[in-house]
């Protein structure tokens, strides 16, 4: 999600908090265009790695909010004011945050 500047990524371990999924990855988009990029890229990776892609919500109209649900792991893209709106971070705030850094390719 990086790659395509997707802003404010943050990752939750929410395992203990909710019993169908371990991980929520929340970002920010900057447009319609950008989102959907990078909704691709993430399909794409997905499919190579062999994770089924459960549950999908988001796709046409206003760009608001894409949902990617691969079990394990809930895939959130906002648009910052409806990430702002719903607020995810601070609705799960009791779960802890994981830290991650982007891979270098060489």
């Amino acid at each position: 999600m990086d790659e395509k500047k997707i802003k404010d990524i943050v990752i939750l371990h929410v395992e203990e908090l909710i019993p169908i999924t371990s991980y929520f990855v929340i970002g920010t988009g900057l447009n319609k265009k950008q989102a959907e990029a990078v909704m691709e890229d993430i399909k794409k990776e997905s499919k190579k790695m062999g994770l089924q892609l459960y549950g999908f919500e988001g796709d046409g109209g206003d760009f608001q909010w894409i949902l990617m649900d691969y079990g394990e792991v809930i895939i959130h893209l906002f648009e910052e004011t409806w990430r702002d709106h719903y607020g995810l971070e601070m609705l799960w705030g009791d779960a802890p945050k994981v830290e991650w850094k982007k891979e270098i390719k060489q």
